[in-house]
């Protein structure tokens, strides 16, 4: 249950601190009121998108570590369990080419193509 509580408070604070560091991007950004074309968003906001993008994959290793983490306390963790571990996370972080095709698939066919956003 605490497990669970950690996981959870984890993603709450992941949350607040992207809130919190998107509120001071753009007070301190040089971003005006007229930069953003409201008609259409879905070139406007392009170069986020394509940020947002390479700084997952960029970020993937890590991501497939935790991802791919033994779900038990640290002190019950075996070492076949962390050998295990190990090939999961190695195996998921070879597959950053499938979360960029996701994501280069994502952007061409729903936002373009559907318009998302236009």
């Amino acid at each position: 249950m605490i497990k669970d509580i950690r996981t959870g408070l984890a993603f709450a604070g992941t949350l607040v601190v992207l809130i919190v560091s998107v509120a001071l991007f753009t007070h301190f950004g040089a971003l005006g009121t007229t930069d953003f074309n409201m008609t259409d968003l879905k070139s406007t906001l392009l170069p986020w998108r394509v940020a947002m993008y390479v700084l997952v994959v960029a970020a993937w290793k890590p991501i497939s570590r935790f991802l791919s983490r033994p779900r038990v306390y640290p002190e019950d963790r075996t070492e076949e369990m962390l050998e295990k571990w190990d090939h999961l996370s190695d195996l998921l972080a070879r597959s950053w080419w499938k979360v960029a095709l996701f994501f280069a698939a994502f952007e061409v066919i729903i936002i373009q193509q559907v318009g998302m956003g236009a």
